[in-house]
């Protein structure tokens, strides 16, 4: 088992580098000094593989440990690492290299970076040790008979090649002049291939002065171990023979002659490709989840003012006369915040995944808002044309589904379309598909449907290009400038709503993309509940508790108006305290579930111990802890989305008492 000595005068610090080392190095064993003095005594006598050293110590301070540590022949070779407790200067790097340091840390000490470091130093030992064992081998050889100097050599070539990393040797002006096989792996050049070539044609040209200085530093320390700096993470990045970009971990030692002069390098480089990859996705994990709870945060506020301003709203258009200009100005400012209750779904929609809930919606009405806000995020070399020539035509999906059909094509045509910008074009119409039509559009059944058609202007694409579009991970952009989900996930979501889709493009003329989506009949009764319908009411009893007095306020009016007799708490204990009374006063209960003394699901369990069969709607503006079916699964009937609206709250509470709408 491999053994790390840590040394530092404050306990805690060692207790927490000792943690993280069994954590991220199991198989290792980590001992303790809180002392100079007495740590380096434990390297004398424990022989560890990599000390991690703390610079500012009373006493014998890291700088004198580590001088002591490189000046003795028992720990000579012990690959030292510096921890200091603010960013290393170069100042302080200098006086480092003088003591013999091989590698510096700055704290807080990062898991994933001290578990590499520790990790390169006993692999460089290990390898060291090794060497030196073949080189005593060796020497020993060559006094005793000269035949065993061939099987030495052969015994030190197979070490060579077993090894998974690059080891290299360099001149001093950067020619290669000895790789191990592994630069087959790492570089797609063989070693015969790599040799006399300067190793700065394998480096990516923004990390060469980088690696220039490194060396240039490492030359004129004190000959120990030292990590490539050319970024913070001691990485840097390696060109393959077909332009393939490889991460790769640098560490480099001076090579001597006899009279101890530097005359080359030797270095040794890991793979670190998928590291880097996996750190990127979780940073983009983390971002995202970010994003997330900014969003959920925003949306749960945001949608408990809408609720009033919905609902008052609601309500005055009802008491305004048929031609009042109130009602006028109040239509527009019901749909201004209707608008507004759609802008907070689409945040929630870009920051998580959701749930797709199909329904009769109307596509044209998502087509104008996608199309305001790409206009204002699109530069002004892009022309943004719609005709919408279907009027009354629905079909049977998710709000969410149809943007991202929308975006998806939208960004595709943009990108096609590059700087020097074009007419972007969207057309939405409704066709009948007869059999002609049906060759064209596969797996589609003649019949009515709505036509979502995007048109650009951009560099079009040629057939073998169009057969592959709709592939996963297909794209004809650059590293980095997109994933090739984007027409796959489109085309999935048109399949899965029983529609197709065709591409019409010729280099140069641009591109036009048809989306065919099956419109509901016009009898459908799901359609006319949905889009449309007098607004069912009742006269049952219903309990309403919500902590927001004014949201309060309005689903009293609201389900008043309704012919309901409510009766309206602010407070969920008093909530329940006022159902322990009298159980079957109520016929419903209608709760928010974010509250301050009691959450709404806790409510509701509490309800339906006292009476099983009480009918429970659950209300929220974003909550992360309930869900519709973990709200079901507690006994809850209903699970609905802030802002409240009038006819959806309506439907609900019908469903909820088990009676037929309308």
């Amino acid at each position: 088992m491999a053994k790390i000595l840590a040394i530092d005068d404050n306990q805690d610090n060692l207790i927490s580098v000792s943690a993280i080392l069994r954590n991220m190095i199991p198989e290792c064993s980590v001992i303790t000094a809180l002392s100079g003095v007495r740590g380096i005594e434990i390297a004398k006598k424990e022989k560890p593989d990599t000390i991690l050293l703390d610079i500012y110590m009373p006493g014998m301070n890291g700088y004198e440990v580590c001088k002591t540590l490189k000046s003795c022949e028992d720990t000579l070779n012990i690959p030292v690492v510096l921890l200091t407790a603010a960013k290393t200067s170069t100042a302080d790097r200098v006086k480092g290299l003088d003591s013999g340091a091989d590698a510096f840390i700055s704290k807080p000490i990062d898991q994933s970076e001290i578990a590499a470091q520790v990790k390169a130093m006993m692999r460089i030992k290990t390898a060291e040790d090794k060497l030196r064992r073949e080189k005593d081998l060796l020497e020993d050889a060559v006094r005793e008979r000269t035949e065993a100097l061939q099987e030495s050599q052969n015994r030190y070539s197979n070490l060579l090649q077993s090894i998974n990393d690059l080891i290299f040797s360099i001149s001093m002006d950067g020619t290669i002049f000895f790789t191990n096989p592994a630069i087959k792996n790492i570089s797609g050049y063989c070693s015969e291939e790599a040799a006399g070539r300067n190793i700065k044609e394998f480096i990516h040209p923004d990390d060469r002065a980088g690696f220039a200085e490194y060396i240039q530093n490492m030359v004129h320390g004190d000959g120990s171990t030292y990590s490539a700096e050319i970024d913070r993470e001691h990485r840097c990045r390696f060109i393959k023979k077909d332009g393939e970009i490889k991460w790769l971990d640098v560490k480099c030692r001076p090579m001597r002659n006899l009279e101890g002069k530097i005359t080359a390098v030797s270095g040794v480089a890991r793979d670190i490709t998928q590291e880097v990859e996996i750190k990127r996705q979780l940073v983009r994990a983390q971002r995202m989840e970010a994003i997330g709870t900014l969003a959920g945060g925003i949306a749960h506020d945001f949608n408990n003012i809408l609720t009033p301003i919905i609902g008052y709203t609601e309500m005055n258009i009802e008491d305004a006369g048929e031609d009042s200009p109130l009602r006028t100005a109040l239509t527009e400012t019901l749909s201004a915040a209707n608008r507004a209750k759609e802008l907070v779904r689409h945040i929630l929609t870009f920051s998580r995944e959701s749930e797709h809930e199909r329904k009769p919606l109307k596509v044209q009405l998502i087509v104008r808002e996608v199309l305001k806000l790409l206009r204002a995020s699109l530069p002004v070399t892009v022309v943004i044309k719609e005709s919408i020539e279907c009027k009354d035509g629905a079909v049977m999906a998710d709000p969410t589904e149809i943007h991202q059909i929308i975006m998806n094509l939208c960004t595709n045509s943009y990108h096609a379309m590059g700087d020097k910008g074009g007419v972007l074009e969207v057309r939405v119409s409704e066709v009948y598909l007869d059999s002609e039509a049906f060759v064209q559009v596969q797996h589609l059944k003649p019949g009515s449907y709505l036509r979502l058609a995007v048109s650009d202007t951009g560099c079009g694409m040629e057939q073998v290009v169009i057969e592959r579009i709709f592939e996963p991970y297909f794209t004809t952009k650059g590293r980095g400038e997109g994933t090739g989900l984007g027409l796959s996930t489109v085309h999935g979501i048109v399949s899965s709503l029983g529609g197709g889709m065709s591409v019409y493009s010729e280099p140069g003329k641009g591109t036009t993309f048809h989306v065919y989506m099956p419109l509901i009949e016009a009898g459908s009764q799901q359609a006319e509940a949905m889009l449309g319908g007098q607004v069912p009411g009742g006269d049952e009893r219903i309990l309403v508790v919500d902590d927001e007095e004014q949201l309060v306020r309005m689903l009293d009016g609201m389900l008043t108006r309704l012919g309901y007799s409510i009766t309206a708490v602010t407070r969920g204990w008093g909530a329940l305290e006022m159902f322990r009374e009298d159980p079957e006063k109520y016929d419903l209960v209608i709760t928010d579930m974010t509250m301050p003394d009691l959450m709404g699901s806790e409510l509701s369990v509490e309800i339906l111990r006292l009476r099983p069969d009480m009918p429970i709607i659950l209300c929220t503006g974003f909550s992360e802890i309930i869900t519709e079916e973990k709200a079901k699964s507690l006994g809850i009937r209903e699970f609905v989305m802030k802002p409240i609206v009038k006819n959806e709250i309506a439907e609900v509470i019908r469903r909820a008492l088990g009676r037929k709408t309308g």
